[in-house]
């Protein structure tokens, strides 16, 4: 086969859908037709051989590489497929034809067109979730759900500290800039918050708390007030001063717009600084007109210790507003640090400088704002320097949301009417102080009553464990955020080029504030199945959002990068999505829990208490069934292996299948498109399972998705099953006939069983279990291992999906060992290996947490200690599940 030639006329794509195979490999002849769901594709191509090439090698060749790259590039499902190959005159010459009939037989007829988008802000949702910390990245910030948001964020030094004058903190980190914890103590997703950061170079605990107020009913989000409070946290050591600086920054505003944000009232003799409350007005088209308001804080927090004479006063606010209109005007602290600021700080540096060389007593130098503000606006900075104890508040008040009878000019048909300062100020006490405080503790009260209802602890846990588990609730919903940008696409048509797609908005859970704060697509189901036993509510409104990301074809971007804000936090190998590439269907896993919830509420002794919840889960799924449906379809257009109802991940590579999620779990290699995978065809097989439970739940035919599931089960029961080894593996087609198993001891092997496949009364089963609880296997004593230590490829390559433990598979895991030992609890294993893998992943998360504060992206496979990203509250949340056995 060494001399093998292709050669052709056409080397052009056909209808834009089939291609030329490779350099080595052309079209001479091709016609590619639809007809209803049925598709046909002939080909002629010639090849050129040597004599010596034998028919049966020809064969192999067009068996092992052609056909398979047809069938990858047309992503159709082949039921017939005819080769016809005659000899030409002249030795070694064939002339190929082939002949394929297409079609998606398992699929249900539906419109091809547009499709409606899922309805959004049910039960008033858009006005309850209109503002949140919907920047999961940031230590802390308040945003609006909007396309053109209002951001509003902290940014804090420690300046007296070992001179950390230049140490600026506003993005989360991993605690390279000495923030060592920060987690929400509570975050309801809905109405409050409080989040507690340990900022050890600085010396300070820093709590951040806000409550929201108005906002269930009115437009716009109604009003909210922020309290940052601190202290020192060794009191042997220098007392930090606080220097806050707290942005707005207004989307809305453009060149070309009449407003922008201003200072109420500035004073000419503003250049020293401003004292008493602080007013920053501005309007949005969404809000109307709307002020934030910095209430002065008491002059005991003023900073005490002597300073330079030309230090600027710290017993007084600074600020500095600027216009800034292009695409990068994102990252606040280049923002605010411009050469504006530059020249101010440093006609006062060179003096500290020049004493610092001098002096071993070198007071503190504090950098400040240069107290101006640009007429055009839409950024504008606060700041305040405090000694600890400090407590300092700002609150957002939207004049829309109060009523208007108490305005000397009453006019009810003014869209956006302006409270005076006065009013601004009455208001604002309406939400801070004790009215803060009552407002929290009203909130934290229904959000303690919720949590023990919605995750009830067994008795046997400790105290220790129902702070954690609350801790556990609320960094998954404080992760939560919402992007509005394009998605970076491969060009359908030429794979070298790439396009962007219309823009989409995203409100999602994300699984790291520091490494990964946007939405990934297989992530997302296990989030969800925690949020859904939180807020049915949430839940639907999050699963609205991505199916409304389904297009045409049915794909979904594995990765949610919306906006330069987000990109800038991808490396450029991970910025551009193709529409081949597919990644697990997890999202029906938190759809199959909403129709079983709707279960057990029918099922209860008061059923009509759940009339409200019953009904949104109904209309979300009638609304959502054509773009499930269509989703579903994808996988079945892009994901089919060469063999009918199997399936092959597209877009491997060597050592790496990011599709499948698995990342590096090794595969055949090298990659091939003769390959077999056994987890998406466990995949396929439990989407076409769940498309059969959601359409039975809304009382459509259900029978050929039922169809599709006996189909794929019985390929993956008859070619995948390892008889050596008692699991399943991938498989890799050499010809037509013949094939091996692509042998590896981990995950992969386990798919049918934790997907809920495998029948719990198989006669495979106890050899499957016996695999799963093997000490040298894939068995550790803190969770099932990604890799059997058996496997020579254990701990090998990033060592990323090769060993350590990861918490959404031994979820699955758990969850499927539960099921099995309730329905057949005369197999003993069932019970005893559950309750094992349970305690033991339990016990570890918990004590990792208690010696580091936080959870992490997964656990070493044999000493259990946390390893990679931290914090980690996407899946490794499903500890609250298995906490409270909720499967």
């Amino acid at each position: 086969m060494q001399s093998i030639e292709v050669f052709g006329k056409n080397k052009t794509a056909v209808d834009n859908t089939f291609c030329c195979l490779n350099s080595r490999e052309a079209v001479d002849r091709a016609r590619y037709e639809k007809a209803g769901n049925s598709y046909s594709l002939s080909i002629r191509t010639l090849l050129l051989t040597s004599s010596y090439v034998s028919l049966s090698k020809l064969l192999s060749f067009l068996f092992s590489r052609v056909i398979p790259n047809l069938i990858d590039l047309t992503c159709k499902i082949i039921y017939q497929l005819k080769v016809g190959i005659n000899k030409q005159n002249g030795s070694g010459v064939y002339a190929i034809d082939v002949h394929l009939n297409q079609g998606n037989i398992h699929l249900e007829p539906q419109n091809e067109g547009p499709m409606p988008l899922i309805k959004t802000g049910r039960n008033s949702l858009n006005n309850t979730l209109y503002w949140g910390t919907y920047k999961p990245h940031l230590y802390f910030g308040m945003k609006t759900r909007s396309k053109q948001p209002v951001n509003t964020g902290l940014v804090w030094s420690t300046p007296n500290v070992d001179n950390l004058f230049a140490r600026y903190l506003y993005r989360t980190q991993q605690g390279r800039d000495g923030v060592v914890r920060y987690e929400w103590k509570r975050h309801d997703g809905k109405n409050f918050g409080e989040q507690e950061l340990v900022d050890r170079p600085g010396n300070l605990l820093l709590t951040t708390s806000f409550v929201k107020k108005g906002h269930s009913s009115q437009p716009g989000g109604g009003d909210w007030t922020v309290r940052l409070s601190g202290r020192a946290l060794n009191q042997s050591l220098t007392a930090p001063y606080f220097s806050m600086m707290y942005y707005i920054h207004d989307e809305s505003i453009t060149k070309t717009s009449q407003n922008s944000l201003k200072l109420d009232n500035l004073p000419p003799s503003s250049a020293s600084g401003l004292e008493g409350d602080i007013h920053i007005n501005g309007e949005h088209p969404e809000i109307g007109k709307y002020t934030l308001l910095f209430n002065d804080v008491s002059s005991s927090v003023n900073p005490d210790a002597k300073f330079l004479k030309n230090q600027p006063s710290l017993s007084k606010w600074h600020f500095y507003g600027k216009a800034r209109f292009d695409d990068d005007n994102w990252d606040m602290v280049p923002n605010i640090f411009d050469e504006t600021t530059k020249q101010h700080v440093s006609s006062y540096y060179g003096e500290w400088h020049e004493f610092a060389k001098t002096s071993r007593s070198v007071p503190p130098f504090v950098p400040t704002l240069p107290n101006t503000i640009n007429d055009q606006s839409n950024l504008v900075v606060i700041q305040r320097v405090m000694k600890v104890p400090f407590e300092v508040e700002i609150t957002f008040i939207s004049h829309n949301s109060h009523d208007q009878d108490d305005q000397n000019n009453n006019n009810n048909n003014n869209q956006h009417q302006q409270l005076s300062s006065s009013q601004v100020s009455k208001v604002a006490k309406e939400i801070t102080g004790d009215e803060f405080d009552k407002l929290f503790e009203k909130y934290d009260k229904s959000f303690l009553e919720r949590f023990d209802v919605k995750f009830p602890l067994p008795k046997y846990y400790k105290e220790g464990y129902k702070g954690f588990s609350k801790m556990v609730l609320s960094n998954l919903l404080g992760g939560f955020g919402y992007w509005y940008g394009r998605t970076i696409s491969v060009h359908p048509d030429q794979p070298n080029r790439s396009i962007r797609l219309a823009p989409h908005a995203l409100y999602s859970a994300s699984p790291s504030r520091p490494a990964f704060p946007r939405g990934f697509l297989w992530d997302e189901g296990f989030h969800q199945m925690v949020v859904s036993s939180w807020d049915i509510e949430l839940t639907i409104e999050t699963l609205a959002h991505w199916f409304n990301l389904v297009d045409e074809n049915g794909w979904i971007p594995r990765e949610q990068i919306l906006g330069k804000e987000a990109l800038s936090m991808v490396p450029p190998e991970f910025q551009v999505q193709s529409p081949r590439i597919a990644n697990p269907p997890t999202l029906l896993m938190s759809i199959n829990k909403l129709i079983d919830m709707v279960d057990t509420f029918k099922k209860s002794e008061s059923p009509e208490k759940h009339k409200v919840e019953i009904d949104l889960i109904s209309s979300f799924l009638e609304d959502a069934y054509p773009r499930i449906v269509r989703f579903y379809s994808f996988y079945w257009k892009t994901q089919p292996a060469h063999i009918e109802n199997a399936f092959r991940w597209r877009g491997r590579k060597v050592n790496h299948t990011l599709a499948s999620g698995l990342d590096d779990y090794p595969r055949a290699n090298p990659p091939s498109v003769s390959e077999v995978h056994v987890d998406l065809s466990s995949w396929m097989a439990f989407a076409s399972k769940s498309l059969a439970k959601i359409s039975k739940f809304l009382g459509k035919d259900d029978s050929h998705y039922l169809k599709s599931y006996n189909d794929i089960t019985k390929i993956i029961f008859d070619l995948h099953w390892d008889n050596e080894n008692g699991v399943y593996q991938d498989i890799l087609y050499h010809n037509e006939k013949n094939s091996t198993l692509t042998k590896t001891g981990g995950y992969l092997n386990y798919f049918p069983l934790f997907l809920g496949l495998e029948p719990a009364g198989s006669s495979r089963m106890q050899s499957y279990l016996n695999s799963l609880k093997d000490i040298k296997g894939v068995w550790g004593r803190h969770g099932i291992r990604s890799m059997s230590l058996r496997d020579p490829l254990y701990g090998t390559n990033e060592n990323y999906w090769r060993g350590p433990i990861w918490i959404n598979i031994n979820y699955l895991i758990a969850s499927q060992l539960c099921k099995y030992s309730k329905e057949h609890p005369q197999t003993q294993d069932f019970a005893m290996i559950y309750f094992t893998l349970r305690h033991n992943l339990v016990e570890n998360i918990y004590q990792v947490y208690k010696e580091t504060g936080f959870l992490w992206e997964q656990y070493h496979g044999i000493e259990g200690n946390g390893e990679r990203n931290h914090p980690f509250t996407g899946w490794t949340s499903l500890v609250l599940l298995l906490l409270t056995e909720q499967y």
